[in-house]
């Protein structure tokens, strides 16, 4: 049973690019549901401003339609504190945090907007009985499993199914005013999902009901030794996003993540492979190697969608397509050579890294965890007004966190700067906008205006980037 005081939160970004840890967010909006998607709140929505050292992307601002000067919005705010009211927002007790492709977009610019401002990335979507769901992950298993009586569109390139959130409302007629605006980006989400919920309930609430990582690994290990349904976009639109895996064990290093074998590959050649080059050199198996060779790697706390191969109908068995003779044969074969298994676990262990080597801290949220000794000064930070930064005596364990601190100041508080930093400050901006950089940016906004020259809203948008262009290198010379 439901908590009477559980809610739903749907949200979105508008960002100036596709990188979480480069990229900035410009846009914010959210609305609460209760567990029937009944609309509970006010549309939350608020914009964040650029800093200093950074150039959005043309393309996503044609996009948006969001100008880069952000500052004309009145409720605009510095990513300190744009952050910090998210972080407000997720923090609340018994919610299910969603989005429309949120798990690798919108979920990745907010841990990272939470990084780069001393907050948690991680704690605000499992701690307070909170947990996070898909709707694009959803849309998927639907057509995985039960794509009766719903209207799917194709993609005009491929005639392949689109699952583009604007494609999919325009074909099953759900409002969907203004696509690329978060505010009805969101509005659009909550009626796909209750459009999907009424269409086949008993899907929705399974999915719903294994959202989490305990529930997930309850799947697996009650369908041990057997083949399981795995619904992901990993294995093409064409195969239904979907596909039979086996079970092999839990990342040694990382574990939040089952390893399994994707039981339509050929167990021989990966065996021929991962041996020849186990034995010859370990340091020279590539992982993308073995992804294509039949790796999975699934992540447990990424809500995946897994399901007993006793869900499939038989109505599904052609158009699925799965050889479930094949597949017993193949497990067999897997359970024989074993020992394979047992070194490809020994290689996880001993080879498989997370750090990313790079002398930009903006990079490696994932390179550490922070400790309790630092999240207590993060803590300290954001229990402080910021014109008193300078005088909290800050020992961080974590070599990230004194530079991420100096990057904070100089984003969002530059006056707080001594002229040391304020030097430091200008040599990094100076590094970013290097020459080559500003003359081909220049170079794409002539030809974007060149391109878009009689559409009069995509002219205002370039015009007003190279406004922003000019007043930005004008600032970092005066600095």
């Amino acid at each position: 049973m439901l908590s009477k005081k559980f809610k739903f939160i749907f949200y979105d970004y508008e960002t100036s690019g596709i990188n979480p840890s480069l990229d900035k967010p410009l846009q914010f909006s959210c609305t609460i549901t209760d567990y029937n998607f009944n609309i509970l709140s006010k549309n939350i929505c608020f914009f964040c401003t650029l800093p200093l050292d950074y150039l959005p992307n043309i393309n996503s601002i044609l996009i948006n339609k969001i100008a880069p000067n952000s500052e004309r919005k009145k409720n605009s705010l510095n990513e300190y504190y744009f952050s910090k009211n998210i972080y407000n927002i997720f923090s609340k007790k018994n919610l299910c945090i969603v989005g429309y492709n949120n798990l690798h977009f919108d979920d990745e610019f907010t841990r990272n907007i939470f990084y780069r401002n001393f907050l948690d990335p991680y704690s605000w979507h499992y701690k307070n009985n909170n947990s996070r769901l898909d709707v694009l992950t959803i849309l998927r298993a639907y057509y995985s499993f039960r794509p009766d009586n719903i209207k799917w569109p194709k993609n005009i390139k491929n005639d392949l199914v689109s699952f583009k959130l604007s494609d999919f409302t325009r074909i099953n007629n759900i409002f969907h005013n203004k696509p690329h605006d978060a505010v009805f980006d969101v509005l659009a989400t909550i009626s796909v999902i209750k459009f999907l919920k009424k269409k086949n309930s008993k899907l929705f609430n399974y999915i719903f009901k294994n959202r989490f990582k305990k529930n997930v690994l309850k799947i697996i290990y009650k369908n041990i030794n057997k083949p399981i349904f795995y619904s992901s976009n990993i294995f093409g639109i064409k195969r239904f996003n979907l596909s039979t895996v086996f079970f092999l064990f839990i990342h040694p290093k990382n574990f939040n993540i089952a390893i399994m074998f994707d039981l339509s590959k050929s167990l021989k050649v990966f065996f021929y492979y991962f041996n020849k080059e186990y034995e010859t050199n370990m340091n020279n198996i590539s992982i993308q190697s073995l992804f294509h060779l039949g790796i999975i790697f699934i992540h447990l706390n990424k809500c995946p969608i897994l399901a007993p191969i006793s869900v499939a109908r038989r109505i599904d068995f052609n158009r699925i397509r799965v050889n479930f003779k094949k597949n017993t044969r193949r497990i067999l074969y897997i359970k024989k050579n074993w020992d394979i298994f047992l070194k490809l676990k020994k290689f996880f262990l001993f080879i498989y890294e997370y750090k990313i080597e790079t002398s930009n801290v903006d990079l490696k949220i994932y390179n550490n965890f922070i400790d309790y000794h630092d999240k207590k000064l993060l803590s300290l930070i954001h229990n402080t007004q910021p014109n008193c930064f300078n005088k909290l005596n800050l020992n961080f364990n974590d070599n990230r966190m004194k530079e991420l601190l100096f990057r904070l100041k100089a984003r969002n508080f530059p006056s707080l700067l001594n002229k040391i930093e304020k030097k430091k400050w200008k040599k990094h901006c100076l590094k970013y906008f290097n020459i080559s950089k500003i003359n081909k940016y220049k170079f794409d906004l002539k030809n974007m205006l060149i391109k878009n020259k009689k559409n009069y809203e995509k002219v205002f948008l370039l015009k007003q980037t190279c406004i922003y262009l000019k007043n930005i290198i004008s600032l970092i010379i005066k600095y």
